[in-house]
């Protein structure tokens, strides 16, 4: 089984800084019990981006939008890992009234 760890390591649009800390402390200690456990790890640490002014509010929202695209790449990952491969797809066809 492949496990996705997204991480977004900020606390009031500031890295690494008071509750921001804590994502990366958790993904170090995570990540080798989970591959222990015989799964692969897709870790994704998610920034804000490096062209913008830091506002708190803003960073909130990139911050949001990027966790919520790679919360998509994650279920797509897990949907077509989980598909079955080499099935036909059947079709019917309607007939007119």
């Amino acid at each position: 089984m492949t496990v996705h760890l997204i991480s977004v390591p900020y606390d009031s649009g500031r890295r690494g800084e008071r509750m921001g800390a804590g994502p990366g402390v958790l993904a170090r200690a995570l990540e080798p019990r989970i591959q222990d456990a015989g799964h692969v790890v897709h870790h994704v640490t998610i920034e804000a981006p490096a062209d913008s002014w830091r506002a708190e509010i803003r960073t909130a929202f990139d911050l949001a939008r990027q966790v919520a695209q790679a919360v998509r790449d994650a279920n797509l990952a897990l949907t077509e890992s989980t598909a079955p491969r080499n099935v036909k797809t059947m079709t019917s066809e309607v007939s007119p009234l």
